[in-house]
């Protein structure tokens, strides 16, 4: 059986909000999804990936929308994490030569860069676009919302 995990992460992949944003945050999407298996956030000393696992489809430049080869995305990946997290240094696009940086990429379904993320398990519910407002109001920033399937 399959897991889902229905991630939020702030736009700015930098961003950490204190705790009581935190609290408030996980008070919040506790209060939206009750029958969730696990409400929980972590923080991480350095920018990580945040994955959609499974559901991963393609990634597109976010210039041209031009499709980015998985090999040429892997090889990003790898020059860009330096042994603890990833930089997000900008790279030149192969389709159009404009820069940007993993995290600009047009991820299909959505992924992204994050030091902090809020996260609930097995949602039985959908969660509607005003609790993504909630969150966002609750943590101070703007938020990605991604569905991962393990």
């Amino acid at each position: 059986m399959s897991v889902h995990v229905v991630r939020f992460i702030p736009v700015d992949p930098r961003f950490v909000p204190g705790a009581e944003a935190d609290a408030a945050a996980l008070a919040t999407l506790r209060a939206a999804a009750p029958d969730a298996e696990d409400v929980s956030s972590e923080t991480d000393e350095h920018v990580v990936f945040r994955d959609c696992g499974e559901n991963f489809e393609r990634i597109r430049c976010p210039a041209c929308g031009a499709e980015i080869a998985i090999p040429t995305w892997q090889a990003w990946m790898d020059a860009d994490y330096d042994g603890a997290g990833f930089r997000l240094a900008p790279v030149t696009m192969p389709c159009c030569a404009r820069r940007e940086t993993l995290d600009d990429l047009g991820y299909d379904p959505p992924q992204g860069f994050s030091r902090y993320a809020l996260g609930a398990t097995n949602v039985r519910r959908q969660l509607t676009p005003r609790v993504l407002r909630d969150l966002e109001e609750a943590l101070g920033c703007r938020l990605r919302t991604i569905h991962q399937m393990i």
